[in-house]
C-alpha cells in the first residue's frame, strides 16, 4: 500500500495497524518506525523525526531493535543535509532537551569496525583482533556503537562489556573469561586421553588458573566436566603428567589418596574422589573420599547412599577413617558418625 497508495492513505493505514496493535507493544513499535521511514521520505518529515525521538524517548525494558532502527533513520537523516540537521536538532531540543545526543554523529567506520570485531569466529581471534585494533576500539566512536548495537544483539553486549573491562583493567582480564571457556570446551571434546594432556600442556597458562576450575566447578551437573574440574586441580598440584598418570594407573591414584589422607588437603582428596568415581568405577571408595574430604572442609554435607563394597574394601576404609581421627582430632565426632554410617549400611 506505501508504494501504490497517495500518502496520506498510506499514513491513515500505518496509524490504524499501531492502534490494532496496541496489546502487542512490540509489533506497534516495529509499524511506528517503519510509519516514521515514510514519513521521511515521502511525507511529513518532520512528523518522521517527531515519531522516532518518541520511539527513543519511550523505550521497552527488554532488548528493542526499534531503538536501533530508530537511531539509524534519524542519523541517516541527519547526514542527508544541512536543513535536516536543523530539524533534527530542533525536535531532538524540544522533545528532550538542549543536548543532542552524541550518536548522531557517529561515523559509519564506528559500526564497521565494531561490527567486524563481533563477527570474529572465535575468541582467541577476537582477542588477536582487539590487539590489532585496540585504540580504534577503546575510542569513544566505538564504544557507542557497541551500546548502539547492543540494544538489539547480545553479542554486542558482551562485547562492549570486554571494552570497557579491557579499558578499565587490561585486556587479559578482560578476554579471559570468554577464552578460558571456549578452550576448556575444545579440551573437554578431545577424543582420547593423550590429546587430552598434549592440549593441556599447550595451553597450560591459559587453564591452569582459579578462573578454568571455577567454569569446571560450575558444570556439576556433567561427569565429564567433574573428571576435568578434577585433573586441572591435580594437575596445578602435581604437574600434569602425574595428574594423568592418576587415570591409567589406578595403584598411583591410590598412592596419592594415602598421602592426602596422611598429610590431609580436602580439594586434593575431593578431585582424587572423583577420578575413582567416574574413570576407575570405584563408587564405594570414591563415596568415603568424597565424604571425607566434606568433613575436612567442613562444608555440609547428606548423608551418603553407600554403594555396595567388598568387605576388604570396607575394612580398608573402616581403617582409613579410623586413622584420621588421630590425625585430625577436630574432626573426631564427624568422623565417627561417618564410621557409623557405613557400618550400619553395609551391615543391613
Amino acid at each position: 500500500l506505501a508504494r501504490i497508495a497517495p500518502p496520506q492513505q498510506a499514513i491513515t493505514a500505518y496509524t490504524k495497524a499501531e492502534e490494532f496493535l496496541a496489546a502487542h507493544p512490540a509489533a506497534a513499535r516495529q509499524i511506528a518506525a517503519q510509519r516514521a521511514e515514510f514519513q521521511l521520505a515521502h511525507a511529513d518529515q518532520n512528523a518522521g523525526i517527531r515519531t522516532l525521538i518518541d520511539l527513543l524517548l519511550s523505550p521497552p525494558a527488554s532488548p528493542d531493535p526499534v531503538a536501533l532502527e530508530a537511531r539509524r533513520l534519524l542519523r541517516d537523516c541527519h547526514r542527508a543535509s544541512a536543513t535536516a540537521a536543523t530539524q533534527v536538532r530542533t525536535a531532538w531540543r524540544t522533545a528532550a532537551g538542549p543536548e543532542a545526543p552524541a550518536w548522531l554523529d557517529l561515523p559509519e567506520t564506528a559500526f564497521e569496525l565494531a561490527i567486524a570485531w563481533i563477527q570474529c569466529p572465535t575468541w582467541a581471534d577476537s582477542r588477536t583482533f582487539w590487539d590489532e585494533h585496540a585504540a580504534d576500539l577503546r575510542s569513544p566512536e566505538t564504544i557507542l556503537a557497541l551500546e548502539e548495537l547492543a540494544l538489539a544483539h547480545k553479542a554486542a553486549e558482551q562485547h562492549l562489556r570486554i571494552a570497557r573491562a579491557a579499558t578499565a583493567d587490561t585486556p587479559d582480564a578482560a578476554f579471559r573469561p570468554y577464552v578460558t571457556g571456549e578452550l576448556l570446551a575444545i579440551w573437554i571434546e578431545c577424543p582420547t586421553w593423550q590429546e587430552s594432556q598434549a592440549y593441556l600442556s599447550v595451553h597450560a597458562k591459559d587453564l591452569l588458573h582459579d578462573q578454568a576450575a571455577a567454569l569446571l566447578a560450575s558444570d556439576n551437573g556433567s561427569a565429564e566436566g567433574a573428571i576435568h574440574f578434577a585433573l586441572l586441580r591435580l594437575a596445578r598440584a602435581d604437574g600434569i603428567p602425574t595428574a594423568y598418570r592418576y587415570i591409567a594407573d589406578r595403584t598411583a591414584l591410590n598412592e596419592r589418596v594415602q598421602g592426602l589422607l596422611a598429610t590431609p588437603d580436602s580439594r586434593l582428596l575431593s578431585a582424587c574422589a572423583l577420578l575413582e568415581l567416574f574413570i576407575h568405577q570405584d563408587d564405594f571408595t570414591a563415596t568415603v573420599h568424597l565424604s571425607i574430604s566434606a568433613i575436612l572442609a567442613e562444608s555440609a554435607q547428606e548423608p551418603p547412599s553407600w554403594p555396595t563394597p567388598t568387605p576388604s574394601d570396607r575394612d580398608r576404609a573402616l581403617t582409613e577413617i579410623t586413622t584420621l581421627m588421630g590425625r585430625s582430632p577436630q574432626h573426631a565426632q564427624a568422623l565417627g558418625t561417618l564410621i557409623q554410617s557405613i557400618l550400619t549400611s553395609t551391615t543391613a
